[in-house]
């Protein structure tokens, strides 16, 4: 017996939550098929209904993940923030930052353009300086979630992110005040 179309994008919607949950904790290369598939309560038959591969699985979760404006909104303080506890449903491209799986790599590279491009919409600066900014600020919030998922200190990961937050909007605004010191730069003598 055949089940329903219903029937069909409820499981879909399953596999593609306990997908995200697990990258977002293991990563790609530490999440099997098989956990997912134990996670929502599934065989890993059932698996190649929805998706051919892994890879595939990979990408349409992070598509399902909260939307990109979403998460930018809560990243650039015109929505609530998450709590210290709380990562992003697409967290987990700070945890596959190094991947070398192919897969992973395009999906990574597909999400950052996109997080980037959807920056420009919040840049008010010069068109010639916009896209420097939003790809800096990308950056900026795949590096902080990065950060943020590495720590245990709720207190450090809060002021982490509330910092990058503004600084994210600061520089998209535009009112970057002072230029940063890097270590990678000499020091102003």
């Amino acid at each position: 017996m055949a089940y329903s179309i219903r029937h069909k994008a409820r499981t879909r919607q399953r596999i593609l939550e306990a997908a995200n949950r697990l990258f977002v904790a293991k990563g790609y290369e530490g999440t099997s098929i098989d956990e997912i598939m134990r996670a929502c309560g599934l065989t890993r038959g059932g698996f190649y209904a929805h998706f051919s591969s892994k890879g595939q699985l990979y990408r349409d979760a992070l598509v399902h993940a909260d939307s990109v404006d979403a998460v930018l909104g809560e990243y650039l303080g015109t929505a609530e923030p998450a709590s210290a506890k709380q990562s992003p449903a697409f967290a987990f491209l700070a945890v596959d930052l190094s991947s070398k799986t192919p897969e992973v790599r395009a999906t990574f590279t597909d999400a950052f353009t996109s997080i980037s491009e959807k920056l420009l919409c919040h840049s008010s600066v010069s068109s010639k300086s916009a896209e420097s900014r939003s790809l800096s600020t990308a950056a900026l919030i795949v590096g902080a979630l990065a950060v943020a998922n590495t720590t245990d200190n709720p207190g450090l990961k809060a002021k982490l992110l509330a910092s990058c937050r503004e600084n994210a909007g600061a520089l998209l605004a535009g009112n970057d005040r002072s230029k940063p010191i890097f270590f990678w730069e000499p020091m102003p003598t």
